[in-house]
């Protein structure tokens, strides 16, 4: 949140096959290994990163410094998505038990804890509130709601949400949304909660275009001032062949 760090999954001859979860200080010092793993999400004190490994996907915490790595999630379903409440004592991911559609839950990292389904069948997505009351969903039809992790009613949001685009999170304290869209460049959205008004906030393009297809993740700092994404590129070589016969 405060932009000084970033984690990350990478994969290639340098790690081998399997992904593994890095930390990097964007100081420029060198890269940290945790352990294996992809889609690492860091809690809010620094100390874990939730990652995904494994078939079916499981979640373990991987520690940023001293400590052993913690399976908490079975062996029998798929997680996804995994988020950290802002209290850093739980998490929340989407799964799917055999025989029902993916809905999303909250689970404590103590050990032995089980996992509590916040929202009904068909909905995904692990935006929580900065105040960690709330918590964001989508079902099949792209709508949203906002489901009180506590338990009770949820509230559908009627902010807009154009075909091309999708939440990346709460932004100004939970006041308002960022939206981005899918394609290069990348036009990101401000959307106040409260009117609906749409404000654009920022575009972002690779400095060098060659080759370069998608930008598949990105995350702001709490100010909004620092920013990371991965990019997608596809790069060919062209060959002149002068003499053909």
């Amino acid at each position: 949140a405060d932009g000084k760090t970033i984690v990350f999954s990478e994969t290639g001859e340098a790690v081998g096959t399997n992904y593994s979860i890095f930390l990097r200080k964007t100081d420029g010092s060198p890269a940290i290994r945790l352990g294996e793993g992809g889609f690492g999400a860091l809690s809010p004190d620094g100390k874990w990163v939730v990652a995904a490994s494994g078939n079916p996907t499981k979640l373990t915490l991987l520690p940023t410094g001293v400590g052993e790595p913690r399976q908490i999630t079975d062996d029998k379903t798929d997680h996804f998505n995994a988020g950290w409440l802002p209290d850093g004592k739980s998490i929340v991911y989407a799964a799917a038990e055999p025989g029902h559609r993916r809905r999303v839950y909250v689970q404590s990292i103590d050990q032995g804890s089980a996992p509590r389904a916040v929202t009904p069948e068909g909905m995904s997505g692990a935006l929580v509130t900065p105040d960690g009351k709330y918590l964001l969903a989508v079902n099949g039809n792209r709508e949203r709601w906002l489901f009180p992790i506590a338990g009770g009613e949820p509230q559908k949001m009627n902010f807009e949400v154009a075909p091309d685009e999708f939440v990346m999170g709460f932004f100004d304290g939970g006041k308002s949304v960022l939206l981005r869209t899918r394609t290069l460049p990348v036009k990101i959205t401000r959307v106040d909660l409260a009117t609906g008004r749409r404000q654009p906030f920022k575009e972002i393009a690779p400095a060098d275009p060659a080759g370069a297809q998608s930008i598949p993740s990105m995350r702001f700092s709490a100010d909004g001032k620092s920013y990371a994404y991965s990019l997608g590129r596809s790069l060919s070589d062209l060959y002149v062949v002068d003499g053909l016969k």
